[in-house]
């Protein structure tokens, strides 16, 4: 486990308004990370729809990971995945199964069927945080 007492932070990036799913998949997250002693950020309502790289790396500079769901093939979601590999934080790239991916480098990504497993995913992603 680490030596420093300060919680670590972890990023969601997630569409929004394209996943039906959204408000379920905010809440698994939310409970993993408390559980976990993890503060959770997203950029939900932190930036007050303010899309700049200033407001985006001042988000991320504190982030021990990023976790990044690419299932709707969402632009801002790719966006944040840029700016997130442009200051070479640690990703994890999940998705839906049979989603359409596009230009993750060769990324891995941790795919799954249900809810359930989503929150398996999530769930083992958050607990990287306390590992170096």
């Amino acid at each position: 486990m680490r030596a420093s007492t300060r919680r670590p932070s972890v990023l969601m990036v997630m569409p929004v308004s394209h996943d039906p799913q959204f408000q379920r998949k905010l809440q698994i997250a939310t409970a993993v990370a408390a559980a976990l002693g993890i503060d959770l950020v997203t950029p939900i309502g932190s930036v007050a729809g303010v899309s700049s790289v200033s407001a985006h790396r001042e988000m991320l500079s504190d982030c021990a990971l990023v976790i990044a769901d690419l299932s709707f093939e969402s632009p801002s979601c790719y966006y944040e995945l840029g700016l997130t590999d442009g200051l070479k934080k640690s990703v994890v790239v999940v998705a839906e199964r049979g989603a359409v991916i596009h230009q993750t480098g060769g990324q891995h990504i941790l795919w799954y069927s249900s809810i359930d497993e989503y929150e398996f995913i999530v769930n083992d992603a958050m607990r990287l945080v306390w590992w170096d």
